[in-house]
């Protein structure tokens, strides 16, 4: 088994990443089972998803695509979850894109 300094020396070398653990090892359960439904379950559990990690952009995706009832509000939901993945970077107003930096004037926002 690999310790935390293995799992971040493959990380670095952009070859694995750890194993998820806590609320986003959940999430990413509870995430599988929602993308398994062929039902209308799939929505209930995305939203619990989104109670028990609320960083989970799969959640937001899957609510996008079956529970948004207008193009505005699917719009919302994927600029949201986009801010959220983009985190601290957008917040300081520049995202890497491709190996650059994006400035703030140049991002879509909603």
């Amino acid at each position: 088994m690999l310790t935390d300094t293995g799992w971040q020396e493959l990380a670095r070398r952009g070859i694995a990443m750890p194993p998820a653990t806590g609320p986003v090892a959940e999430a990413q359960a509870l995430m599988s089972e929602a993308w398994a439904d062929p039902g209308t379950e799939r929505v209930r559990l995305a939203r619990q998803v989104t109670e028990v990690s609320a960083d989970c952009a799969d959640a937001y995706v899957l609510l996008t695509e079956e529970a948004a009832s207008t193009s505005e509000q699917a719009l919302d939901l994927y600029l949201a979850t986009a801010r959220r993945a983009a985190g601290a970077a957008w917040a300081r107003g520049t995202t890497t894109v491709r190996g650059g930096r994006m400035p703030a004037s140049q991002r879509v926002t909603g």
